[in-house]
């Protein structure tokens, strides 16, 4: 009885921690209403981010804060710690018998997980975020271009093909095109400021393509329909070899069937050889 108190009382502190979790922090209240223009220092949730091994680009790819990643890393840690002790705790008091060897290697493989699993999540979601604004990307380069074709000025192009779209690169572009008119700082800056941000190289290839165009007079619109075009050219590209890479994980099972098949037909006449010989 003991152990399944122990269990229900650590599922039930596991509760409480995530329904504290799910709450806004002070800091995060505090940033919110500051007024503009004021200096922001780290705090204690950027300094525990960078501890815990979050990227500034991949939490800013994917529109999380610093107190985001380090919920998220508490969470995980919280579970791997308490998910065993509760399971050991309710197979104790249903009358299993669990050797200590294997209690051991339970917890410390759900500690490993929980404390491993939100750093990956993390990167993976990361890198689909990035590939997803990559896709957008092309696309708002080929409305910019359409714009800039029917006689629109650079910064009425830019400005308006970002409000077309609602995918990634749309909402990133919009946001910080609306910042710059605030700041009046050269349209050039605010895509490599962005690309360096969200770590997209793309964006910073724009930046020179945009300065280019700005400063020295270049060719902008055929620059970006053929850097639109190089990048849907370079998706497909990543699309087919992914898509060769599961085809070829696809035909490791049927492998494994065969050779399951080919030892089933061959151990009845194996057995027999052998029975035949003694």
């Amino acid at each position: 009885m003991s152990a399944v108190a122990s269990g229900l009382f650590a599922a039930l502190g596991t509760l409480l921690i995530l329904d504290a979790c799910r709450r806004p922090s002070l800091e995060r209240l505090l940033r919110r209403h500051a007024p503009d223009g004021v200096e922001e220092h780290p705090g204690v949730s950027s300094v525990l981010a960078i501890r815990l091994g979050g990227s500034p680009a991949d939490l800013a790819v994917l529109g999380l804060t610093d107190v985001d990643h380090v919920n998220r890393r508490v969470i995980g840690i919280a579970i791997g710690f308490v998910a065993p002790l509760v399971v050991l705790g309710l197979g104790a008091g249903a009358g299993f018998e669990v050797s200590p060897i294997t209690g051991l290697l339970v917890f410390v493989s759900s500690v490993v997980l929980g404390v491993s699993w939100p750093e990956r999540r993390l990167v993976s979601r990361a890198t689909a975020a990035r590939s997803a604004l990559r896709a957008s990307l092309s696309a708002y380069l080929d409305l910019v271009a359409i714009q800039l074709a029917g006689g629109a000025g650079m910064d009425t192009a830019f400005t308006a093909a970002s409000r077309l779209g609602t995918g990634p690169a749309f909402v990133s572009i919009a946001a910080a095109l609306e910042e710059r008119r605030v700041t009046r700082v050269p349209m050039w800056s605010v895509f490599a400021e962005l690309g360096e941000r969200l770590e997209v190289t793309e964006l910073s290839d724009l930046a020179s393509s945009v300065k280019l165009g700005g400063e020295h007079g270049a060719r902008l619109t055929a620059s970006l329909v053929a850097r639109a075009r190089a990048m849907r050219h370079r998706q497909m590209s990543e699309v087919e070899a992914k898509a060769n890479a599961s085809t070829e994980r696809m035909g490791l099972p049927m492998v494994a069937i065969f050779i399951g098949f080919l030892v089933l037909l061959g151990y009845p006449a194996v057995d027999l050889i052998n029975n035949g010989f003694a």
